[in-house]
């Protein structure tokens, strides 16, 4: 079955979906449970964020209707429910994008319902439930933009102004209510990518530019204002997927491939080691232009579309899954990476008379421990935090290697 619709007398948008999910090589297993239902109007392409234990939805579109919206909505992790709060102050709108900072969220840009791309950016005070509107984005008015935090500074960046695809990338400070722009995206200019941020390095990749859906992803250093071009995301060229980030690792999930299908897979990736590992596939229905956050350390992934606009909302819990060495006789599983007290290794077959050893930066060898069977355990101890590369032999000959971090 295909689905098509159109929404907005311009042309801005057409999603159009054979209603098959990708699939590929499952490595590691996590968990997904369905929360409480969005209780605002099922929609896709809302704007979202959070701040400490509670996650916030708003804006959007929903079709059929052809209906953009203003209303916001907070849900509260700990009573898994709904409560509606002050709506979006400006004209309804969909494809903006959304970020926090300390105890304040914000909505910035995106496509009105007077089929205008925007660049107002509007504070939301989770105290006091109320917006006012901060500085707008100097740069061009977008939709389908990034957006992340770190620090007490937000970025917005990329995204599409009618047919043309955007590059740059700004910075808004919090404190003075300034912009400054930062170096351009070093990938061709696109929308409908993702991001988040880890740290003080922001990450951004997949979208769409004048080619197509793309795979590439990229790491922004805030110290150096530098973009490094890292491993492609594994799942395959994407666009309209979400992102989030979760302590020390990145996820990336849902979305359109190559061929305009809606996926559901969902994906980790390792800054420590630049790897992406596939996880459990997302639980609701293959999608599209959904939306999500990180509390603590679980994920959520909501609204979007398949054959309509959605409002289920899913929870995801991380489970031990690291890195797997793929280049290996043996493949060995490591968690957690990084490391705070201990870290297992954990092989796809059992080993006989073999050897771990660990080696700092400089190749000097700091552990060794012997062991038979698929699973070995190592303390931390007093090893100080940095980057460690371990070999496994087995009888003498080299089986398994990779890189573990020390935090």
């Amino acid at each position: 079955m295909i689905f098509s619709f159109k929404v907005d007398t311009n042309m801005k948008k057409y999603i159009s979906l054979p209603f098959i999910f990708c699939a590929t090589l499952l490595l590691s297993q996590n968990t997904w449970v369905q929360k409480g239902t969005f209780l605002g109007q099922a929609r896709l392409g809302a704007a979202s964020f959070s701040i400490g234990t509670k996650g916030y939805i708003g804006t959007g579109y929903g079709n059929p209707g052809d209906v953009f919206y203003k209303d916001f909505w907070q849900w509260d992790q700990s009573s898994n429910a709904w409560t509606q709060k002050a709506n979006f102050p400006s004209v309804n709108r969909a494809w903006a994008s959304g970020f926090s900072i300390g105890t304040m969220g914000y909505i910035c840009c995106g496509y009105d319902s007077n089929g205008v791309e925007r660049r107002d950016l509007w504070q939301y005070s989770q105290s006091a439930n109320f917006w006012t509107q901060k500085t707008q984005l100097p740069g061009t008015a977008r939709s389908e933009a990034i957006a992340f935090s770190i620090g007490t500074k937000g970025y917005v960046g990329l995204g599409a102004n009618g047919n043309s695809n955007l590059n740059e990338f700004w910075e808004w400070d919090q404190a003075s209510n300034t912009w400054t722009q930062k170096a351009n995206f070093a990938g061709t200019p696109r929308n409908g990518a993702v991001a988040f941020s880890i740290g003080t390095k922001g990450y951004v990749g997949t979208g769409e530019d004048v080619n197509g859906y793309q795979e590439d992803f990229w790491e922004w250093d805030q110290a150096t204002n530098t973009w490094t071009r890292k491993a492609n995301f594994t799942g395959g060229v994407r666009a309209a997927a979400v992102g989030f980030s979760i302590g020390n690792l990145g996820y990336i999930g849902t979305g359109w491939n190559s061929h305009q299908l809606a996926c559901k897979d969902f994906w980790v990736y390792d800054p420590a080691t630049d790897l992406w590992v596939r996880l459990t596939d997302f639980s609701g229905t293959a999608r599209v232009v959904a939306t999500g956050f990180s509390i603590g350390t679980k994920g959520y992934i909501g609204t979007g579309f398949d054959n309509v606009s959605r409002k289920d909302f899913f929870e995801y819990t991380p489970g031990t899954a690291g890195v797997i060495e793929s280049e290996n006789e043996v493949h060995v599983n490591t968690f957690p990476n990084p490391v705070f007290t201990r870290v297992t290794f954990e092989m796809d077959k059992e080993l006989k008379n073999a050897e771990l050893k660990l080696f700092d930066i400089s190749g000097n060898e700091v552990v060794e421990k012997i062991f038979s069977g698929n699973k070995v355990q190592l303390e931390r101890n007093d090893l100080p935090a940095g980057i460690y590369f371990y070999g496994v032999n087995e009888n003498g000959s080299k089986v398994a290697s990779g890189k573990i971090v020390v935090e």
